[in-house]
């Protein structure tokens, strides 16, 4: 949390003064971690889990988040999503996946993941929005069938929060996924294999399905984000208390074929012993980047164009 208001009141008939304190984000989150043990910042460079975040006197301060003014101009035909949203999805998607294309992502097994070469920069995609949205609209907390997302992966995220803000949980629940990198590993071989993933307790697949769409398949690139939608409405999924109500959340990752033909193809990630990506330098030059592909330098991500 990073914002707090505060007011008093002196109240005659009791006698006494009442002080009151709210905090933008909800902190009591069961067997959530309060903080991440490590050592204080020292500069801005420390501060990474918020692009744009400076630090001051040991602490991290985010940028100020724009106003979600409900606008829903990138995908109108979809109702429950704002560009706001959306843009939170797609900026912290692509600013992870750029630290990892450089090496600055820590892995648990040891040392950085290795920097990535070709990896591609994630862009919006309006018609697996929509089907994120089916899936959300029912309101359960498990995967779709591959029937119902043919060529697609998929992400899941809840929270037991009402009222969320939904251009917090963008950024909430991509940086969840992607700590699994963090807490349990992949190693420097960058493999996903049958032992990486039966390990009990230490879910990998969250980070793996983010990142896979960073390795260059023959013939096929991948051009767009996890689309998300957030249920308007708490949903039953368990009892009628509110305070089990679920907010549910669905991501759906597609690609398309260099040829840039509209149509997904049957292709969603998290293949065993498969390079989550290609494991290289950055780019530097529009050299580094596939096809007509061009790069991002700042980013070390191409473009897909």
């Amino acid at each position: 949390m990073t914002g707090i208001g505060c007011a008093y009141k002196v109240c005659a008939a009791t006698n006494q003064l009442t002080v009151t304190c709210l905090y933008n984000k909800i902190g009591y989150y069961t067997n959530g971690v309060m903080w991440e043990n490590g050592t204080a910042c020292a500069s801005a460079g420390d501060c990474t889990t918020y692009p744009g975040s400076s630090c001051s006197g040991g602490l991290c301060v985010k940028e100020l988040e724009q106003t979600d003014t409900g606008a829903n101009t990138m995908c109108p035909s979809n109702a429950n999503m704002t560009d706001a949203s959306r843009q939170k999805f797609l900026d912290m998607h692509n600013y992870l996946r750029s630290r990892a294309a450089n090496g600055l992502e820590p892995d648990a097994l040891g040392g950085n993941a290795p920097k990535a070469s070709q990896m591609l920069k994630m862009v919006y995609d309006c018609a697996v929005e929509a089907s994120a949205i089916k899936h959300s609209q029912k309101c359960v907390y498990q995967h779709s069938t591959s029937a119902d997302r043919p060529g697609l992966g998929e992400n899941l995220y809840k929270t037991t929060a009402l009222n969320v803000d939904r251009v917090a949980t963008a950024a909430e629940s991509s940086q969840l996924w992607w700590n699994e990198l963090k807490d349990y590993g992949v190693g420097p071989e960058n493999n996903l294999t049958q032992a990486l993933w039966d390990r009990p307790g230490m879910q990998i697949g969250h980070y793996t399905q983010a990142m896979l769409f960073g390795l260059i398949w023959p013939g096929i690139a991948p051009t767009s984000l996890a689309v998300p939608f957030n249920t308007a409405q708490p949903s039953p999924i368990q009892s009628a208390s509110m305070a089990q109500r679920k907010h549910t959340f669905s991501f759906l990752f597609p690609i398309r074929t260099m040829k840039y033909n509209l149509n997904p193809l049957n292709f969603s990630g998290n293949y065993m012993n498969q390079l989550i990506y290609t494991i290289g330098n950055p780019c530097t030059s529009d050299a580094g980047c596939p096809g007509s592909y061009t790069c991002s330098v700042s980013e070390g991500l191409c473009n897909v164009v």
